[in-house]
């Protein structure tokens, strides 16, 4: 991962990436290098869920700072929803958030000072929390997440309607048997199944009715659950289904087609890469 990110800053592209440790930095410093380019940082601080601790983020930024190689945005943290123990936090939303652009607003102004640098972002906000980040002082941006398109697990979750969902797959009805209806679109088109914590019943996808769920998943196929509604499409069928986890289904290189129901305008969106970090943060 570590040269994918260079060779596509080498390439014209502006990529960031977000390092918690001397590790990561490294990392992205040799890619860098034998790249012949460089690669713009922001140190992830942990504001309740993951990054480095605040008391670590100074040494971040020195050794970012003074690296040929490396440039320096400024702050992020990620703290969504959950506790560490992947339990929801129900502290009020607009609570966390200010909490964590204080803390960070609070903490670039330390760094600023002790390092004498000037002009440090903080970059902050999450899936449910990013109101509150805004309404904190400090905060240079806040971060797109899930909450821009919304999902069938966020609405599942409560945090959004299912008219609130702007992103869906239409998929192809492969096979009925039984009342279980297979579609062509699976991992690949989904990602890793990666359900959100607390979910009674994940699933993969679903159709915008809720009548059809989608939870065997393989690289090209998914398969529903025995269908209960009126009507059971047939094989050849096209249908619309809404995403579990949307951070899945864009994570997956390729073009999308965005529409704006406003204006009816269409355009391409292009994804160049992705990748993501396994439970021991090696780079997959």
């Amino acid at each position: 991962m570590w040269d994918e990110i260079a060779r596509l800053n080498s390439d014209g592209h502006t990529v960031f990436a977000d390092v918690d440790s001397i590790e990561l930095l490294r990392g992205y410093e040799a890619a860098a290098a034998k790249f012949g380019t460089s690669v713009t940082l922001r140190v992830q601080v942990d504001s309740g869920l993951r990054g480095c601790r605040p008391i670590d983020a100074a040494a971040l930024c020195a050794a970012a700072l003074t690296s040929p190689h490396l440039r320096l945005w400024g702050l992020t943290a990620y703290r969504s929803l959950y506790a560490r123990d992947e339990t929801r936090n129900w502290t009020p939303f607009d609570v966390i958030g200010r909490q964590e652009g204080r803390l960070l607003a609070d903490l670039r102004d330390s760094i600023e000072s002790r390092l004498g640098c000037h002009h440090l972002g903080v970059l902050t906000g999450s899936t449910a929390i990013a109101q509150g980040s805004m309404a904190a002082d400090g905060v240079d941006e806040v971060a797109g997440a899930s909450y821009v398109l919304n999902d069938w697990g966020l609405a599942q979750l409560g945090l959004c309607e299912t008219s609130d969902i702007a992103v869906g797959v239409a998929a192809t009805v492969v096979a009925v048997e039984d009342n279980t209806v297979t579609i062509d679109a699976g991992s690949a088109t989904f990602g890793r199944w990666d359900p959100y914590p607390g979910i009674e019943q994940p699933v993969s996808a679903a159709t915008p009715d809720g009548l059809i769920t989608f939870t065997a998943t393989g690289p090209c196929h998914s398969m529903s659950l025995p269908v209960e509604a009126r009507r059971v499409p047939q094989v050849g069928e096209r249908i619309f289904v809404y995403p579990g986890h949307v951070s899945e289904l864009v994570n997956v290189p390729g073009s999308f087609l965005a529409y704006d129901d406003t204006s009816g305008e269409c355009s391409e969106w292009t994804r160049l890469s992705s990748g993501y970090y396994s439970l021991d943060d090696d780079i997959i």
